[in-house]
């Protein structure tokens, strides 16, 4: 927003590359040369205390695309969306939002917990109190035929949310080991429909050219 470059990034368990402890979110105003961010704590997760409420809480967060410099943004708001535990292998994705001026003051998040008899959105600035916006709990492949990829797939992963503007519709990429899974709302928050999967087989084969942080950039929307 105004110019600057916001990148949210995640640790992990170097040990399992399997744990998503802990994210903060870095911003640029001069174009990527240079990036700052709080480098004495992360903001999101509690690495030095696992039995925190809020570990693994919101440590996978990807931004909603709304095109150039946010220009076809619905409101003040920076939107994102984030998983908990891990960058793949879920069930689950949330919603926070915060200011646009104030995209790396932690203390300014909020998150998505509902909606009120209306259906508008809810929000909190607790963390524990926040709800998915989209649930899928399918597992694929429950018998395979090799190593390379596990049984029993979740769908759940980190990748991309994009605002289609000419469909006035908000699309969500995800992936399994496996697949591409595609999902579209009519709001941020939803409701999100799973309206596509693309199944690229059960291995890593060479043909193959799935998986993996599937995304949807905005600049390549054509006008229609």
């Amino acid at each position: 927003r105004d110019g600057a470059i916001y990148l949210a990034f995640q640790n992990l368990n170097f040990q399992t590359f399997d744990d998503a402890a802990a994210a903060s979110i870095a911003k640029s105003t001069d174009d990527g040369a240079t990036w700052t961010w709080d480098t004495s704590a992360p903001m999101f997760g509690t690495p030095s205390n696992p039995a925190s409420r809020k570990a693994y809480k919101f440590t996978t967060i990807f931004f909603l695309d709304y095109g150039r410099d946010a220009e076809n943004a619905i409101d003040g708001y920076v939107y994102a969306y984030g998983l908990d535990n891990n960058w793949r292998s879920q069930e689950a994705m949330y919603l926070a939002r915060v200011p646009a001026n104030k995209v790396q003051k932690r203390a300014a998040w909020e998150f998505y917990t509902g909606t009120d008899g209306s259906g508008a959105p809810t929000w909190s600035s607790d963390i524990t109190q926040k709800l998915a916006v989209l649930t899928d709990s399918r597992l694929l492949y429950p018998v395979m035929f090799g190593t390379s990829c596990p049984a029993n797939q979740q769908v759940i992963a980190q990748g991309g949310v994009t605002y289609d503007a000419p469909l006035n519709r908000y699309i969500f990429s995800s992936w399994s080991c496996s697949t591409h899974e595609l999902y579209d709302a009519p709001r941020p928050w939803g409701p999100w429909k799973h309206m596509a999967s693309i199944d690229f087989g059960p291995l890593r084969l060479t043909q193959n050219r799935g998986q993996y942080g599937t995304s949807i950039p905005s600049k390549y929307i054509s006008a229609d």
